[in-house]
Parts: C-alpha cells; sequence; structure tokens
C-alpha cells in the first residue's frame, strides 16, 4: 500500500515538474521572446507578446510578425536586427494582406521551421525568395499577358522613348533628366499601373502640357510619338502589376506554344495535363 502511494507521489512531483519546464519554456524560451527581447524603439523596449496580421476577408491569421517585428502594424523598430527591418513597399501592404498569402508557410506557428512550411505533410512551405512573384498568378489570373518578343519590344520602346526619366518602373528611373538636372520629374510611379488603372487619354494630355511648354523638362523630355509606340506604350502598361518576372514566366510560357498542349484557367489544349493548379502540388509528385 505504501509503495503505491510513493509511486503515485513521485509520478505526481514528475508530472508537476514537466508542466513548470513546460510553462517556462513555452513562456519565456522561445526564440521569438529573445528577438522581441533585443528590439527598441525610440521609446525603449518593446512588449513582448504574440504579435499577428489577421485579414478575414482572406481567411487568414499570420504570426510571422511575432517574429519579424519589423512588419508588425504600428511598430517602428530602431534595432538594427535582420528582422526589425520593415518590408519593402510593395502593391499589397502586409499589414493588411497578411504573409503567407503571397509567400506561402504556416501562418500561425512561431517556430522558424514550423512557420517557413519546413515540416511533414505541410502542403505549402514558403516560397525562396527568387520565386517570390510566383504567388501572384494565384488571384491575378486574368492578366492578358503578350508573348515575349512583344512584352521586350514593349520594354524597349519605353526606354527608347525616354518615359524612365520621368517615371519608375519596376524600381528603376525617374531620377535623371536630360540637359544635366539629376533631380529627376515628379511622374508617378507605373510599377503597378496595370492593377491600379490609367487615364487612356494620357497621350493627349502629355503633349498639351509638351506644347504649352510649361517648363523646360516638358520641353525636353516629351515629344509626339507615333502609333505603333503608343500601341507599344499601351501593352507594357496594362501588364504593370509590380511582378516582372511572373510576367516574363507567362510571356515565355506564351512564347514557346505551351497552351497547345496544356490548359491554364480554362485556357489552353486537352492534350497533356491541365496546369492551373500545378503549383499547389507536391513537387515529390509532378
Amino acid at each position: 500500500m505504501k509503495k503505491n502511494k510513493y509511486l503515485l507521489m513521485v509520478s505526481s512531483i514528475g508530472v508537476f515538474v514537466l508542466l513548470i519546464v513546460a510553462a517556462v519554456s513555452e513562456n519565456f524560451l522561445k526564440d521569438w521572446h529573445a528577438i522581441q527581447g533585443q528590439a527598441r524603439t525610440e521609446d525603449g523596449p518593446i512588449e513582448i507578446r504574440l504579435r499577428q496580421v489577421v485579414n478575414n476577408d482572406l481567411r487568414r491569421t499570420d504570426r510571422c510578425v511575432t517574429c519579424h517585428i519589423g512588419m508588425a502594424p504600428g511598430e517602428q523598430i530602431t534595432s538594427q536586427l535582420k528582422v526589425a527591418q520593415p518590408h519593402k513597399p510593395v502593391v499589397h501592404d502586409p499589414a493588411v494582406m497578411g504573409c503567407t498569402t503571397c509567400h506561402g508557410g504556416q501562418g500561425q506557428a512561431t517556430e522558424m521551421d514550423d512557420a517557413h512550411g519546413d515540416v511533414h505533410f505541410w502542403t505549402e512551405p514558403m516560397l525562396p525568395a527568387k520565386y517570390a512573384y510566383a504567388s501572384c498568378g494565384t488571384c491575378h489570373t486574368p492578366l492578358d499577358v503578350p508573348n515575349l518578343a512583344s512584352l521586350t519590344s514593349a520594354r524597349q520602346a519605353f526606354e527608347r522613348l525616354d518615359c524612365y526619366s520621368c517615371h519608375r518602373l519596376d524600381g528603376r528611373g525617374g531620377t535623371i533628366r536630360p540637359g544635366g538636372n539629376v533631380t529627376g520629374m515628379d511622374g508617378p510611379d507605373l510599377s503597378h499601373i496595370g492593377l491600379k488603372g490609367y487615364d487612356a487619354e494620357w497621350y493627349v494630355s502629355h503633349l498639351g502640357k509638351s506644347r504649352e511648354g510649361t517648363s523646360e523638362a516638358w520641353k525636353n523630355s516629351f515629344r509626339e510619338i507615333g502609333d505603333a509606340d503608343l500601341r507599344l506604350l499601351k501593352l507594357l502598361l496594362d501588364t504593370q502589376m509590380g511582378a516582372p518576372k511572373l510576367i516574363e514566366a507567362r510571356a515565355q510560357f506564351n512564347s514557346v506554344g505551351c497552351t497547345g498542349c496544356h490548359a491554364v484557367s480554362g485556357f489552353g489544349g486537352q492534350n497533356g495535363p491541365d496546369l492551373s493548379r500545378v503549383g499547389e502540388r507536391d513537387p515529390n509528385q509532378l
């Protein structure tokens, strides 16, 4: 009888100790605790707690910002930690859209391997940085993308006509003016114009300002454009969604005739497998 009591007492103490260790580990020894403990704002240390971005429309709850605190809504981190850096400017605000919508991974996890999706049976691991644009096609599927040759000609026309002098496109341009003025013109960034839309009469407006000669910049940088080049510029603007690599990939897909055998989003041949959702499949099964 006493032996059973001692056994029960020892096992109870053992369970109690395990619970204490688990509680300490869960609440004080996690990596994200250490990360947030090093983070500072102008007002001092930040509050150590779980942080998350919730998007009810997309049914996403992402806790990536628990470690990547520089991207958390409302945080102004001054520490020089890699994970404390803010997200670079993109068309979709990560503080609203969340992270896994574009990058993949397991949004509700707070351990690095789990959050990045590098675990068994998780079908949506985080995309490598070089493939970051691949997920854009998940939502933006009805893009009218030309073949690669036409897209290349359109980009060449944009450069040849000196549009980069005033406008920024995918991180390039908008800084150098003809005649040595390096301040550039305050033209809008056109990297996402295909998503936002633009005035179809932009050329008439530009030509009018150039002829009025209200500034030297307008006189020197803008001139009449032929119909062929206007068509190329329209083609380029219509495909600008802030994901140049995705557009190039789709243009290449169109150029080599893949749709002769494969269908994507209901368009294409039927001899090969449908590729509409192939990006969601396990690579080991392809």
